[in-house]
């Protein structure tokens, strides 16, 4: 059986206000560039890092390669990032000079692992979780000491079922985890024991926030779910049309959600009742808004290998192209300042593919 795609989109060069969206590379053959990127000037700048096209600088032994899927960064030390690939799970705590690769501290049970969700426990700046698949399966990692040691805290009971999104409570008592097949589940010890609160049929999850006591899910297909405590999830479309609720992305902030779709962003200040295009229209077709953070007063969120920085009404477009880099997957921000990063792809392919890697043989998109 092979594996049904969500969504496919034929990469092609974008002209999106005045940039030529342009990069060299394939999955199976990425350029030789870190794929995480960082900016300390509010986004007006990023460069990778370590960044390897600068002049004079020593390529180091190990680096994230330009297929990252997911970067978290400590709330408590912006120069403390990790970072996840379709096949290792990287660690630096000096900004991305100098990396190391935590794969073959994965426990016996998951000695490969496709990492697709990465978060910070919001005090303790150690303990980090991933979500990925490994050999089939979704599991939950988790390292309460620095990336020293990883271990599995959670393996979904079916296969197929890929942690694509993770997220926590502000306090970081609760956990919560969505799927590739439309589960939503929740931890309230740090990962020692969890409960499914939510399904659908075959609709992955996309993105998971926390706002107050309400929880949002967003799903590829059928728009933003919402449980109001943590309870019974109903729709929260509102007005959104169907052909927006094929949803990627998910950030709180500014007294409202804003949610990224294939046709672009929207904002909703009433849990979901009314949605409105968020400031300027996107300046192509096929530029899924893929990743959304919040940081001090400005919005950012990327499509394809562009990250816009916007005010939080979305008005005054920056966007900055990333170097060789065709999709961003991630965001991640810190709230100790406002150091951002971001996790890019050298494929433009497909940009669904994360929620396919290592699950060949398993439908997993909706009927």
């Amino acid at each position: 059986m092979n594996i049904r795609t969500i969504v496919l989109r034929t990469a092609a060069t974008v002209a999106t206000i005045g940039l030529v969206l342009s990069a060299s590379g394939c999955l199976n053959d990425p350029p030789k560039q870190s794929g995480v990127f960082a900016t300390k000037d509010a986004g007006s700048s990023w460069n990778s890092v370590p960044d390897l096209t600068a002049t004079g600088i020593k390529k180091p032994k190990t680096y994230p390669p330009l297929e990252v899927n997911a970067v978290g960064v400590s709330h408590t030390d912006a120069n403390t990032v990790v970072a996840g690939t379709n096949n290792d799970i990287y660690f630096t705590t000096n900004a991305g000079g100098e990396w190391k690769k935590l794969t073959e501290e994965l426990p016996t049970s998951t000695k490969a692992m496709t990492v697709q969700a990465a978060l910070f426990h919001p005090t303790e700046g150690n303990t980090f979780y991933l979500g990925g698949v490994s050999g089939g399966y979704g599991k939950v990692i988790k390292s309460d000491d620095g990336g020293k040691s990883l271990h599995d805290v959670f393996t979904v009971s079916k296969p197929g079922q890929s942690v694509t999104s993770l997220t926590i409570s502000p306090d970081g008592s609760t956990l919560y985890a969505g799927d590739q097949l439309g589960s939503v589940y929740r931890s309230r010890d740090g990962g020692t024991t969890w409960e499914r609160i939510f399904a659908l049929e075959k609709t992955p999850i996309t993105a998971l926030v926390l706002s107050g006591s309400n929880v949002f899910a967003a799903t590829a297909g059928q728009g933003v779910w919402r449980s109001a405590d943590g309870g019974a999830f109903a729709p929260a479309n509102g007005n959104l049309q169907q052909n927006n609720q094929t949803a990627w992305s998910l950030a709180a902030g500014f007294g409202g959600l804003y949610l990224g779709t294939d046709k672009g962003l929207f904002l909703t200040r009433d849990f979901g009742a009314n949605w409105q295009s968020v400031g300027n229209a996107l300046p192509a077709s096929g530029s899924p808004v893929q990743a959304i953070a919040v940081a001090g007063s400005n919005l950012y969120f990327a499509t394809n290998a562009v990250i816009y920085r916007a005010n939080p009404d979305g008005g005054n477009f920056v966007p900055t192209q990333l170097k060789l880099a065709k999709t961003v997957y991630s965001l991640g921000v810190s709230s100790s300042n406002e150091t951002l990063y971001a996790g890019a792809n050298a494929s433009g392919t497909n940009y669904s593919s994360r929620y396919e890697q290592g699950l060949s043989g398993f439908n997993i998109g909706p009927k």
